[in-house]
């Protein structure tokens, strides 16, 4: 390399070296600091952990727990919290974040009348944002206070300062009346009145456990479980505390509880708690009707031990969506009479009823088929095809078939009851039994009764001729 161009090259590493130090300020001129945007500082939406927004409305404050948020503000009572949509907070602080980025600041921030504030906790600190009155021209001013250094003061949109006014915060607030049941529900009590229905989950089978333990359907109670999940909050009524009496929530038309388990792992220690949700419907809301004051909270149980997790609030919600929980116990009982499968069933007694009784009709199942084996043959012989063909309707319909029809219990005295059936499995254990008869009227259904329970089926003729109906 000549000595040109070695004095060249030491040329460029000074201007280098120059424009590297007047960045890092060791060359700006002594004086007020211009305006900095901070751009490089401000948290990304992941790493904010709590969120506070403060005007002459009032004061809101948004915490992040793992991925979801919880608002808390000042109700009639004291705090309340509150679930909020994470997809609001997401993007209200991404546009905040933006805004920031590519924000053109002028002035000195300490002469800048603000009156909101936004504060960001992450952790690095905390951020402020404080924004000025609108301007005629739909713009606003923005200071930035970092942690630590100066403040910028940036140009911001009327729409950007709107999103953070307390009123819209609000409105972030998950607008259903029990959020916690979509993700997922392990026991659901449902109380009118006198009347009380538990269903319970144990072991990924739902059952009935009030007002008798039954057998539940899994359909219905997934059905039951979008409703509950999907009653929206049409809006919050804030200025309504949970005792006043103008709600009605002392004495509830019906109240709802759902229950969900935690499992948490702690240093190897497996823990269980208790996610316990409630919806109390008080006053109609309105003179039309069409919507119902009611009473939300939640609360967290663990170790014997509850805790308030959120709520209590006082949501309007419209009566179409809470007519859509029926009350009816068996609206939520298995359809199908028998739980096990037909093929399980090697015996079937058929009896007919009467002030005598009538001796039974017994069929075993063999290797080849069914056939008789009770004292009206001399020794078992195979069934006729129409024993076999009604054997194989009865088992299908009280083995496979749900139901079409779930029969309340007093519309028992309404059936014509004719026959009783006996089903026993392997070794001789009875498997159960079960009652058929007809129910009376202009669309008779064949009645079973089984468990307790009386379900209703369209009539097979055949079968119905074998009966001898």
């Amino acid at each position: 390399m000549t000595r040109r161009a070695v004095w060249i090259a030491g040329v460029f590493c000074l201007l280098a070296l120059g424009v590297a130090a007047w960045r890092m300020g060791a060359f700006r001129p002594e004086g007020p600091a211009p305006a900095q945007s901070n751009a490089d500082a401000f948290p990304r939406p992941s790493a904010v952990q709590s969120l506070e927004v403060e005007s002459a409305e009032g004061r809101l404050s948004l915490v992040r727990e793992g991925v979801a948020w919880t608002m808390e503000w000042a109700g009639p009572g004291g705090p309340v919290r509150w679930p909020v949509d994470d997809e609001h907070v997401r993007a209200a602080l991404r546009l905040l974040a933006d805004a920031v980025d590519a924000g053109a600041g002028s002035g000195r921030a300490a002469e800048t009348p603000t009156d909101l504030a936004v504060r960001l906790a992450h952790g690095g600190g905390t951020h402020e944002i404080r924004f000025g009155p609108v301007l005629a021209g739909g713009s606003c001013a923005m200071v930035v206070a970092p942690p630590v250094g100066e403040s910028a003061i940036l140009h911001a949109t009327r729409e950007l300062k709107e999103i953070f006014e307390p009123a819209a915060v609000r409105t972030w607030r998950a607008a259903r009346a029990l959020p916690d049941a979509a993700l997922g529900v392990a026991r659901i009590e449902l109380e009118t009145g006198a009347k009380r229905i538990t269903l319970r989950q144990v072991g990924g089978t739902w059952s009935l456990m009030e007002p008798a333990p039954l057998a539940a359907d899994a359909d219905a109670v997934q059905r039951l479980g979008s409703v509950l999940a999907s009653i929206p909050a049409e809006r919050f009524d804030d200025e309504l505390g949970a005792q006043s009496p103008e709600g009605g929530f002392d004495a509830p038309g019906a109240t709802v509880v759902i229950e969900r388990d935690e499992r948490l792992t702690d240093g190897g220690t497996v823990r269980t708690r208790v996610i316990r949700s409630e919806l109390r419907v008080g006053r109609l809301a309105d003179l039309s009707g069409t919507a119902a004051l009611c009473l939300a909270r939640a609360s967290r149980i663990e170790g014997g031990r509850e805790q308030p997790l959120w709520g209590p609030v006082v949501i309007v919600v419209p009566t179409a969506d809470l007519n859509r929980i029926s009350p009816a116990p068996e609206a939520y009982v298995a359809r199908r009479s028998w739980p096990w499968p037909a093929s399980e069933v090697r015996m079937l007694a058929v009896s007919s009823e009467g002030p005598e009784g009538v001796a039974a009709r017994v069929f075993e199942r063999g290797p080849a088929g069914w056939r008789r084996a009770d004292n009206r043959v001399d020794e078992p012989a195979s069934a006729s095809p129409d024993d076999e063909a009604a054997l194989g309707a009865l088992l299908t319909m009280l083995c496979e078939t749900r139901a079409g029809a779930v029969l309340p219990g007093a519309q028992g005295g309404g059936v014509l009851w004719s026959h009783r059936v006996r089903a026993t499995g392997l070794a001789g254990a009875v498997l159960g039994e079960a009652r058929l008869g007809r129910t009376q009227g202009a669309s008779p259904l064949l009645a079973v009764e089984s468990g307790g329970v009386i379900r209703g089926y369209d009539i097979d003729p055949a079968l119905a001729r074998w009966l001898g109906w």
